[in-house]
């Protein structure tokens, strides 16, 4: 099972990083709106964190369920972004999933379903990985698997 390091040796980035997760994790627009500031600023502190950079495109790829209409605007950045960290790091689960629900968001299930098979294949026991996944192939009215 692979899990995800700390990321980074600088504490200032590392703490800059928990206060992105804390809102990340709270979600809601104003908690979310928050989060990426605090990865750029990890990222910032350390060029070469990985995980700061995932996080961030994980931050992205959620803000559409709880924002009005920021589809075409985050989503792209939460591609984007992912790609960045996948180029930084290519086993970030959490890059995987925020690439493919990047994708998904734009209507585009079937390219998402790869990433989504290789954050599972990755971490097979990662719950969201399943959640999205399960979400995606309903989107491909695959309701079977």
């Amino acid at each position: 099972m692979a899990r995800e390091s700390r990321g980074t040796t600088n504490p200032d980035a590392y703490d800059l990083y928990l206060k992105g997760q804390y809102f990340w994790s709270m979600r809601g627009a104003p908690n979310l709106l928050k989060a990426p500031d605090y990865f750029q600023r990890a990222v910032k502190a350390d060029p070469n964190f990985a995980r700061a950079v995932s996080r961030m495109a994980m931050t992205y790829s959620v803000m559409p369920g709880y924002m009005p209409d920021p589809k075409d605007s985050i989503a792209p950045r939460a591609i984007e972004t992912a790609r960045r960290a996948l180029a930084m790091d290519s086993t970030m689960v959490s890059a995987h999933l925020a690439m493919a629900q990047g994708l998904a968001t734009r209507n585009q299930s079937e390219a998402a379903e790869s990433l989504y098979f290789a954050a599972l294949k990755l971490e097979p026991d990662n719950a969201t990985a399943h959640q999205w996944h399960a979400t995606n192939l309903r989107a491909l009215a695959r309701l079977d698997e």
